[in-house]
């Protein structure tokens, strides 16, 4: 009858996940990738420069000024659309009740199907009132074979041929009394209040708190810092020096100092300037560049003694003559790299440098200690690297005017000509952008200097490079691996996109588009399609090659942006008014405001979102909740101004929308009787009246045994209150009484072993009969019935139902309910009359225990 009793403590609903992010750009359109859109880019890292002299610690903090590190973008690559309808989906049902495990014994294929025949619960309620039916049936047929003459008849020869006896009336009460037994372990497992059953509890693993400290944290903690002078050194090792030179001690390893001050010591004189690598720089330079020499002139101002690198590279061009503040320049050190470093003092020096130029078409000057304004006198070049400003790149490139075919014969063959490879990635959200990356591919120890064309549309947004004409010019240091920029793209329905016919790079483009945009490309092949299972096609085209992209934007389907995943409504009543607590757990992809209404009369108390407290008013019956993008938990605390009464129902509340994981709980007030219970949510089942109705079968044949002196009535009303205690001791009871009457009809000759422990074990059983019978009398006066309530972890008065899915209406539940005197009324009637008849029962157990005689004595008297 009640399918929730085949698990009695076990709760049908489970905690939601309530954990939800607003979603990203990627989440919202359905990006394959979660993770950020946009690529990230590779960094470029220089070696660490080494140092270039020992005498000068701070050599190594001069690298190249234009030395390249891309970070990896952590941008994304979409954001929200403000007009998107992002849908959250329908919510899931959280329940769970039995698993069912199929297996087969022989091997599968994949084409076999298995059909599930499942009967519906309008069905499944049928059966089960056929079953209970042909169950009393059943019952009713076995008193009526024991005392019926008819059935009697019918049965005496089948039963004799089983049990060889002839069938009686004391051997169906003993099938059904072993039957009651059988089904003692279902009734008992229903009564067990809900505080009392065991809850499956994961073990809990103590971790073991380390009490010591942290062994460094200690080291740190004693080590004291001991500031020592110059002087203070030298008259310390001076009276040190004394003992042992005059031999009246002997100096020992362990001795003062400890190795930690003579660290500390070492750091203090290596230390490093604090201005590093910032202490010096050029606030400008001169250069005279004439067709067979460059000379030039450097001011510097140093903040304390340091080296700092003199423009050229060993490759490219070197100084020749070098001055410093119109001397010749003694501190000069040449690195592995081919770079010149000039040793300085503190304050301000000019330099002054020249040197032959190589007989090349092209010549790059690198400027490792960039000045900040650059003068150029040129005649027979052109110059490359310096801005209108006079604000110069890391490094300058010189081209010499046309040359006669004898003066270009005259010219020595340089270093290989610089090549590079040019990666653009489209990133098509709902802003275009584009990165792009330039990579070395010759070997490092040249300046490279290039322009490369713009896309159309396309706007350069990264500080670093410089536009001019359509073209990004770019400037790479001989050290510089690579130089990336991002871009602002204009939206445009075809991006063509052709590779430069240069002999100087090859390219390499990439397509990032969202899943807002619909894609169509022509072209050449693309060579690579995804890259850690998101689409990113890829291109690898020759000189002059085009790839032409068809760009549509699709219309998106309108769907549900809010989900209400999980619902719970707590009531309370009381005797005038009743509190009510409503719990949403909210899912959102925008923001909105969402609409419940509550009942009549009804009157909003608080409400808090995510656990803080809103300023919301309440319009009549309605409460309107601002939804914000993501996950919200939202409590209504409203008062009704209705008590409990003798037909309770829950309060009708709408939601606005249809939702999952409806919770229903009523907090019964202990001076109410509950008798039933109903809605139709799977909820509590009182199981009192099932009980009952055993009872009033087994009152029927027990009210047929002629041993006792209790007819049907006197078992059923004696049944009743008993039910409010433990089976087995109901067990005790009903066998209390027979056994009394059976004790009547014994035969007195049996032997006094046998006789005496039938009369003890009478007046152990009379003990434990009394004593239920006294404990039922003050559990009726004095307690709160046993209604053996249970069902979805619901109690006495704790009430609990739970529905998967609902309407935007909470489905409302009641319970039928009697004011606790009644059934106190109905104890002290049904104590009174067990007291009367206590009395007449007890003087006919008396007189069925002493029949014949009360004890036999253990040997009896001899004659002679």
């Amino acid at each position: 009858l009640y399918p929730q009793l085949e698990y009695p403590w076990k709760k049908l609903d489970r905690p939601v996940q309530t954990t939800y992010t607003a979603p990203s750009s990627a989440e919202a359109y359905g990006e394959m990738d979660r993770q950020a859109v946009q690529k990230s880019m590779p960094s470029f890292k220089m070696p660490q420069e080494s140092r270039i002299m020992d005498s000068l610690p701070q050599q190594q903090a001069y690298k190249d000024a234009d030395s390249f590190s891309v970070k990896k973008s952590q941008k994304k690559l979409l954001q929200i659309d403000p007009n998107a309808q992002v849908q959250t989906g329908p919510g899931l049902p959280q329940w769970e009740w039995r698993a069912i495990t199929m297996h087969w014994s022989g091997p599968v294929q994949h084409n076999q199907t298995i059909d599930l025949w499942l009967f519906s619960p309008i069905m499944n309620s049928v059966l089960g009132f056929m079953r209970v039916i042909l169950l009393a049936i059943l019952i009713v047929f076995f008193l009526w074979a024991s005392w019926g003459s008819g059935a009697r008849r019918l049965f005496k020869k089948a039963y004799f041929q089983l049990f060889k006896k002839p069938i009686t009336p004391a051997a169906t009460t003993t099938l059904l009394l072993i039957g009651l037994l059988l089904c003692w372990p279902v009734i008992n497992h229903a009564e067990t209040p809900v505080s009392q059953q065991p809850e499956q509890t994961e073990p809990v693993f103590e971790r073991i708190k380390d009490s010591m400290k942290n062994v460094s944290d200690l080291i740190k903690d004693s080590i004291v810092e001991i500031p020592l002078t110059k002087q203070e050194i030298s008259q310390f090792i001076f009276k040190q020096a004394i003992p042992f030179a005059t031999g009246q001690t002997q100096v020992t390893v362990n001795e003062f100092p400890p190795q930690s001050l003579l660290e500390e010591l070492k750091t203090r004189l290596l230390a490093q300037p604090d201005c590093l690598p910032y202490c010096a720089s050029s606030p400008r330079l001169f250069l005279e560049l004439e067709a067979k020499q460059l000379s030039g002139r450097m001011a510097i101002h140093s903040q304390t003694d340091t080296a700092v690198p003199l423009p050229g590279l060993a490759k490219q061009w070197l100084p020749q003559q070098v001055q410093l503040d119109g001397e010749p320049a003694q501190g000069l050190l040449r690195n592995s790299k081919g770079q010149l470093w000039i040793s300085l003092t503190k304050g301000i020096h000019e330099i002054h440098f020249t040197g032959r130029l190589p007989n090349r078409n092209t010549v790059l000057l690198p400027l490792p200690l960039k000045p900040h304004q650059v003068e150029i006198k040129v005649k027979g070049w052109r110059v490359e690297g310096v801005h209108e400003n006079g604000i110069a790149d890391a490094q300058l490139q010189f081209t010499r005017e046309q040359l006669d075919d004898s003066q270009q014969a005259e010219l020595e063959m340089g270093s290989l000509p610089p090549f590079v490879q040019i990666e653009r990635t489209l990133l098509l959200g709902l802003d275009w952008q584009i990165e792009t990356r330039v990579i070395r591919k010759t070997p490092q120890g040249t300046a490279i200097v290039l322009e490369i064309p713009l896309l159309k549309g396309e706007s350069v947004t990264s500080e670093q490079i410089r536009v001019k004409e359509g073209k990004a010019l770019i400037n790479l240091s001989p050290n510089a691996s690579g130089i990336s920029w991002t871009s602002v793209f204009d939206k445009q329905e075809t991006i063509s996109l052709t590779a430069q016919n240069n002999i100087s790079s090859s390219e390499v483009w990439r397509l990032d588009a969202s899943a807002i945009w619909h894609v169509e490309i022509e072209g050449i092949p693309v060579v690579h399609h995804q890259d850690k299972g998101r689409w990113l096609p890829e291109w690898r085209p020759w000189p002059g090659e085009t790839v032409t992209i068809n760009i549509n934007r699709p219309g998106g389907v309108t769907g549900q942006v809010l989900t209400i995943d999980r619902s719970q409504l707590i009531v309370s009543p009381g005797q005038r008014t009743t509190d009510n607590v409503l719990r949403l757990n909210l899912r959102s992809s925008r923001g909105m405001q969402h609409q419940l209404t509550l009942p009549k009369e009804a009157l909003l108390q608080s409400v808090e979102i995510n656990g803080k407290s809103q300023p919301i008013r309440q319009d009549g019956q309605f409460v309107t909740l601002p939804i914000t993008p993501g996950t919200q938990q939202v409590e209504l605390r409203f008062q009704q101004p209705i008590g409990i009464s003798q037909y309770f129902s829950t309060p009708n509340i709408g939601i606005g929308i249809d939702n999952v994981n409806t919770l229903i709980e009523i907090n019964m007030p202990r001076e109410r009787w509950i008798l039933f219970t109903g809605g139709d949510p799977i909820g509590p089942a009182v199981m009192i009246w099932g009980i009952l109705i055993v009872i009033v079968l087994v009152s029927v044949g027990l009210g047929q045994i002629s041993l006792t002196p209790l007819n049907t009535l006197h078992w059923l009303l004696l049944g009743i209150v008993l039910s409010q205690v433990k089976v087995e001791l109901m067990l005790v009871v009903i066998a209390w009484f027979i056994l009394l009457g059976w004790r009547a009809r014994i035969s007195p000759d049996l032997p006094a072993l046998k006789f005496n422990a039938i009369q003890f074990g009478l007046l152990i059983l009379t003990g434990i009969a009394l004593t239920t019978l006294l404990f039922a009398i003050k559990q009726g006066l004095l307690g709160h019935p046993n209604m053996h309530i249970a069902g979805n972890g619901s109690s006495a008065y704790y009430l609990r139902w739970y529905e998967d899915r609902t309407s935007g209406i909470i489905p409302q539940v009641w319970v039928f309910s009697w004011s606790m005197w009644i059934y106190r009324i109905a104890m002290l009637l049904w104590a009174l009359w067990l007291s009367f008849a206590l009395l007449r029962w007890l003087r006919w157990g008396w007189e069925c225990f002493s029949t014949h005689q009360l004890w036999k004595p253990w040997r009896s008297s001899t004659t002679d």
